[in-house]
């Protein structure tokens, strides 16, 4: 069996025990269902003994010579005398008092041992489920919308859990009713019996309706909610559109009609719920009377072992609507359980490898050689079949150089850096750092030694520290500020109200394009690493500060002899490069220097045309 399909069998066997899936070890499961049992117990006994009580008030009789007409409390004045406790109306009552505060205790600890259940749970799943993306290959959770994963982490995950608690409240009402039935058969098994086959039949047919249309309900939640999630994550992301689209109006009723779609679908759920509730009491009501009156009419059970039976029936009414209501309610988070394994399913299989033998070379001789690689963009919504975005490239980035990739949209640039730290793998070829394929290097070193600054700025909601350090939290406050003052960023980071200490807000929506830009290029230029990837990095920029900033990338490869791979549309980012390839629908076209292309590539010299 291979890894993938070893944790899917360990997945499937975990969602086919609900406890276990959210978390719970055996020995919590044990513990709360031993808790049940002992609550239900304790109040069974409550129960008990009032008919020793009833009994005693009215015939006046001593306990010893009742014990010799009922079995029950033959059985009553036994446990009494062995605990060494006399038998008398007093200390019977006395001892029902006490079971009743002992119920309550061990009630009260069931109620929070449970909570505190299901929060485990809600922080077990939601941890698990983050944790396996973090650890997935780039494009597994590239193919799952960001409103997506936002409704899984952060509702979902909570309905999951509920399933899990719901399944425990079922085993422990499940033991209630065993308890209390074996307690009925005790006074009366006819009556119980006849009860029991009725209940059960009525019931069976009435619950499974309802339950199998709350299935369905929940299922088009999970549904609604995803929707709403990707909706919602969609329109935040394009409010600037919005605005100057001036559809405010169209947007909103938009969102209120999913909203009033995922209201009604509660207001379905609920009213399942209690319509399940109304008909469960009415119907343990009749059924009651019915063996009550088989039990007194035919089958001469005293007035005593009545007033009992009739205690015992109204103290399993509530445990049956719990049943009812738990059944309900884990039908309808049961399409949620299938929503987050899905997706853990598809996340844990694609979990990314760090097991290779070689760590990075210590400093590239050679440089990085493309032998063969091609790429295809996996099977898509939008996509049926593989659609190649690299082929057959053949080609040697030579160390401590810098490198432009150019090309039309769409050329394959982005994807074919992307191969280089592994965010992406090649369909066919391989890719060698000197002589050691990438293959062979662990993953963890080979993205210690390769830092990117992408198309798209990536900025956390915290300072500007917190920022530049993300990736080297050991940088020193100078080796920062020198980072800073490298990619044009000190000046402006100092005119920011706290300087370095400044948070930036979410996506840095405090900066301006430009500054986000500097930030990221600061934070790549801090890594010291001896490959450097930058996707656009000066685009924002205006020609001065580009100017810096190749200066100190011409700097940093003087001084530490980094390779140096950029992707730019502006020739001016890439004049200064030692090598430019250029590339068309995934292939390269040309390779050389500035004079070489002017020479032999037409697309260059349109381009050099235009931009001059």
């Amino acid at each position: 069996m291979g890894m993938a399909d070893k944790k899917k069998s360990v997945l499937a066997q975990g969602r086919s025990w609900l406890p276990v899936f959210a978390g719970a070890s055996p020995a919590v499961m044990i513990f709360l269902v031993l808790f049940a049992l002992l609550a239900t117990t304790v109040e069974g006994v409550g129960l008990v003994l009032v008919y020793p009580i009833l009994e005693i008030m009215r015939s006046g009789e001593e306990p010893a010579m009742l014990a010799q007409k009922s079995e029950i409390f033959a059985y009553i004045v036994r446990a009494f005398e062995f605990c060494g406790l006399p038998v008398s109306l007093a200390s019977i009552m006395v001892m029902t008092v006490i079971m009743v505060i002992i119920r309550q205790g061990l009630t009260y600890g069931s109620a929070v041992n449970r909570a505190q259940f299901s929060y485990d749970a809600v922080a077990h799943i939601s941890n698990r489920l983050f944790r396996s993306l973090l650890n997935a290959d780039l494009m597994v959770v590239e193919q799952h919308r960001t409103g997506t994963l936002i409704n899984a982490v952060m509702v979902e995950c909570k309905r999951a859990a509920m399933l899990a608690l719901s399944s425990l409240n079922v085993l422990a009402s499940l033991i209630k009713l065993a308890l209390f039935g074996v307690l009925m058969l005790c006074l009366s098994w006819k009556a119980t019996v006849a009860g029991v086959i009725i209940l059960g039949g009525v019931g069976f047919f009435i619950s499974r309706r309802i339950i199998r249309r709350s299935r369905g309900l929940g299922s088009q939640m999970s549904s609604i909610n995803d929707a709403l999630g990707r909706f919602t994550s969609e329109r935040l992301r394009l409010f600037r559109l919005i605005k100057l689209a001036r559809t405010e109006t169209v947007e909103q009723q938009l969102f209120s009609d999913k909203v009033h779609v995922l209201s009604d679908l509660n207001t379905d759920l609920t009213r399942s719920a209690a319509r399940l509730t109304a008909l469960t009491e009415p119907l343990g009501v009749i059924i009651a009377l019915v063996a009550l009156y088989v039990a007194s009419q035919m089958l001469g059970m005293g007035l005593s072992e009545i007033g009992v039976f009739i205690l015992i029936v109204f103290r399993l009414l509530p445990v049956m609507q719990e049943l009812a209501s738990n059944l309900q309610q884990a039908a309808s988070y049961q399409s949620s359980l299938t929503y987050i394994a899905g997706i853990i399913d598809a996340a844990e299989r694609a979990t990314e490898q760090d097991d290779a033998p070689r760590d990075f070379p210590q400093s590239l001789k050679t440089g990085i050689r493309f032998e063969n690689v091609s790429y295809l963009y996996p099977v898509s919504e939008e996509h049926n079949e593989p659609k190649p975005a690299l082929e057959d490239i053949s080609l040697l980035l030579p160390a401590g150089k810098t490198i432009a990739l150019l090309g039309p949209s769409g050329a394959g640039k982005s994807t074919l850096i992307d191969l280089l730290p592994a965010l992406k793998r090649p369909s066919s070829g391989r890719i060698l750092f000197d002589d050691v394929p990438a293959n062979d290097i662990r993953l963890s070193s080979l993205r210690a030694h390769i830092a990117m600054v992408s198309q798209d700025i990536l900025i956390i909601d915290g300072s500007v520290e917190d920022n530049l350090r993300y990736g080297n939290p050991s940088a020193t406050a100078e080796e920062i500020r020198q980072a800073a003052r490298d990619a044009c960023a000190d000046g402006f980071i100092q005119a920011l109200p706290e300087g370095y200490d400044s948070v930036l807000g979410e996506r840095g929506a405090r900066l301006s394009g430009g500054q986000r830009q500097r930030i990221a290029l600061a934070r790549a230029l801090l890594a010291r690493v001896p490959v450097l990837l930058l996707d656009e990095p000066t685009s924002a920029l205006d020609a001065e500060s580009e100017l810096a900033v190749q200066q100190a990338l011409e700097r940093l490869q003087r001084e530490h002899g980094t390779t140096i791979v950029i992707i730019a549309h502006r020739l001016s980012t890439v004049s200064h490069a030692d090598l430019t390839v250029l590339l068309d629908k995934g292939r390269v076209v040309a390779c050389g220097t500035h004079h070489e292309l002017m020479e032999t590539a037409p697309w260059y010299q349109k381009v050099v045309e235009l931009q001059s």
